[in-house]
C-alpha cells in the first residue's frame, strides 16, 4: 500500500535470484514489519544495511529503527540508525544519545555505504563502510528495548528516507567484528 518501489536488479547473491534494492521516496514510502522475535531487552543482537541517501533536504533520516520511543532506563529503549547527524554521516541512538559512526569527512549523498549496529549485552558498537575501509565506534551504554515492529527507511521520530536501502539483515547475536567486516566485503546484492 506505500510508495515504495523494488529494483529487480538481475544477479546472483548467495545463490538466489532475483535482488533487490527498496527505493524510498519519502513520506509514506516506508516498510514496515511486526516481527515478534526481533531480539528484545537486553538480549544481543546485530542490525545491518546498505544505504544510498539521494536528499538531505528532509534532515536526519533513518535508515532502521526499532523498538519504543522514550528515554533512559528502565524504560523501553529504540535501536536505530539515521542518516544526516553528523554531516551526512550515519548516527546510532540508544537511550537518547547519539553517537557518530565515522568522522569520515568523504560521506555524501548519492554514495553507497554500509551501516552495523551490534549490541552484545553490556554495550553498542556501530560500524560504517565506504570506500573499502570499515570503521568501528563503541557505545558504553546499557539497554532495555523492547516493541516488535521494525521499521526500514522510517523511523520513531526523523524524516522518512529518501533513497536506496538494500541487504537489511537482523540478528539474534551480537556479530564480531571479523564476521561483520565479512559482510561488508560481501558488497550489495548488486555486486
Amino acid at each position: 500500500p506505500y510508495t515504495t518501489s523494488f529494483i529487480n536488479l538481475e544477479g546472483v547473491c548467495n545463490g538466489e535470484l532475483p535482488e533487490y534494492v527498496a527505493k524510498f521516496s519519502g513520506s509514506g514510502s516506508q516498510i514496515s514489519a511486526t516481527i515478534s522475535i526481533l531480539p528484545q531487552g537486553d538480549a544481543p543482537r546485530t542490525i545491518t544495511a546498505w544505504y544510498d541517501e539521494l536528499s538531505s533536504s528532509d534532515g536526519q533520516q533513518d535508515i532502521f529503527a526499532y523498538g519504543t520511543l522514550s528515554c533512559g532506563p528502565p524504560d523501553p529503549e529504540y535501536f536505530e540508525v539515521y542518516t544526516n547527524g553528523c554531516g551526512y554521516n550515519p548516527v546510532m541512538n540508544a537511550w537518547c544519545t547519539d553517537t557518530c559512526l565515522t568522522t569520515n569527512p568523504n560521506y555524501a549523498l548519492n554514495t553507497w555505504i554500509f551501516v552495523a549496529y551490534a549490541y552484545n549485552g553490556t554495550y553498542q558498537i556501530g560500524y560504517t563502510g565506504y570506500d573499502g575501509n570499515l570503521e568501528e565506534t563503541a557505545n558504553q551504554r546499557t539497554f532495555y528495548t523492547q516493541g516488535t515492529t521494525l521499521y526500514i527507511g522510517q523511523g520513531l521520530d526523523r524524516a522518512d528516507f529518501i533513497g536506496y536501502i538494500s541487504n537489511v539483515q537482523v540478528y539474534n547475536t551480537s556479530l564480531s567484528a571479523n564476521q561483520i567486516q565479512a559482510l561488508y566485503q560481501e558488497g550489495r546484492s548488486e555486486e
